[in-house]
């Protein structure tokens, strides 16, 4: 699988903080696309719960090399780390043209979910652009 799906800060391109990663070294395509989950914002920094009812806009990134890729944003995440802040799954992806895509993607582990997964972080909707400064 060579597909990344993107909601929050890793949206930017060659700016922090993605790093300057998502640049056409690692990125072929970009799609609109959107997952049901809830998205939450907490001092301007997004995370995702999986399900739900609600979309939850982003990118659908069809990368080259996306090992490359994601041991950067591993470690961008915090994901190899003991209970880390965002966990990398595998989800399946809806592209605006009613296709699936199956994409990696980072979500809010146990403990970020645990405290701020809550109606007052919530964007309701589902677009973090909406809720950044």
């Amino acid at each position: 699988m060579e597909n990344l799906f993107v909601y929050g800060m890793l949206l930017f391109e060659n700016e922090e903080p993605s790093h300057g990663i998502n640049t056409e070294k690692y990125i072929l395509d970009v799609e609109s696309a959107w997952i049901k989950g809830d998205l939450y914002v907490v001092e301007g920094f997004p995370f995702l719960v999986l399900g739900g009812e609600n979309k939850v806009k982003g990118k659908l990134l069809k990368c080259k090399d996306i090992d490359v890729l994601l041991a950067r944003y591993d470690i961008i995440e915090g994901a190899n780390q003991p209970d880390p802040f965002f966990e990398r799954e595998v989800i399946q992806v809806n592209l605006e043209d009613g296709g699936k895509e199956k994409a990696y993607c980072y979500v809010g582990g146990r403990s970020l979910c645990e405290c701020f997964a809550k109606d007052e972080y919530l964007v309701e909707s589902g677009n973090w652009l909406d809720a950044s400064p």
